[in-house]
């Protein structure tokens, strides 16, 4: 993440500033499969919820 998003670890108010399903989308382009598995998407869930 610190270097696809590097401002997210240094303020990671900015997620909200992104769509969750763009997000996860973007994230899943750098996996070799292009998809998320359920426990990395829960997690994205969960930290969007959480901010």
């Amino acid at each position: 993440m610190k270097s696809n998003f590097k401002e997210i670890p240094n303020n990671p108010s900015t997620l909200k500033k992104i769509d969750i399903k763009v997000f996860k989308v973007t994230v899943a382009k750098f996996k070799p499969n292009g998809t998320l598995s359920g426990a990395e998407s829960s997690v994205i869930n969960e930290i969007f919820y959480r901010i």
